[in-house]
């Protein structure tokens, strides 16, 4: 069983841990700066803002099957949203994994589609860095 704990990443060892993403040992999400950024093994990758809210929620509920309607109001606080808003994000979120990551099965193997939603569903340890 895997379970996710939030731990506080000072703000000396966030290099630490972006170098450690680079290097294989983690992924990291970092929503600190205006700009967001996913670090993996193969490549530090830009993501949209929505891309990097999308990411970091299903970051947070590693191994759990998230329905498309509590991506939406994690997400979009209840606003109207088009009815494959969340899924064109995964769709995007999937190229660009792929190109952090070095991966051809990103949606067989980390950012799954399930019968409710969508998982991140993956062993390698996760970091989202956030303010605060």
């Amino acid at each position: 069983m895997i379970t996710t704990l939030r731990k506080t990443v000072s703000k000396h060892d966030v290099n630490q841990v972006k170098e450690d993403a680079m290097e294989g040992k983690c992924v990291v999400l970092d929503l600190v700066g205006d700009e967001k950024y996913v670090y993996a093994y193969n490549d530090a990758v830009r993501l949209e803002r929505k891309e990097a809210e999308v990411l970091g929620y299903l970051m947070d509920h590693v191994m759990i099957s998230c329905s498309k309607h509590s991506v939406e109001q994690a997400i979009w606080y209840g606003r109207p949203v088009g009815n494959s808003a969340v899924k064109r994000y995964i769709a995007s979120l999937r190229r660009k994994l792929d190109q952090a990551m070095g991966s051809d099965d990103i949606a067989e193997n980390i950012l799954v589609t399930t019968e409710e939603g969508y998982a991140w569903k993956t062993d390698i340890p996760s970091i989202v860095l956030r303010n605060g």
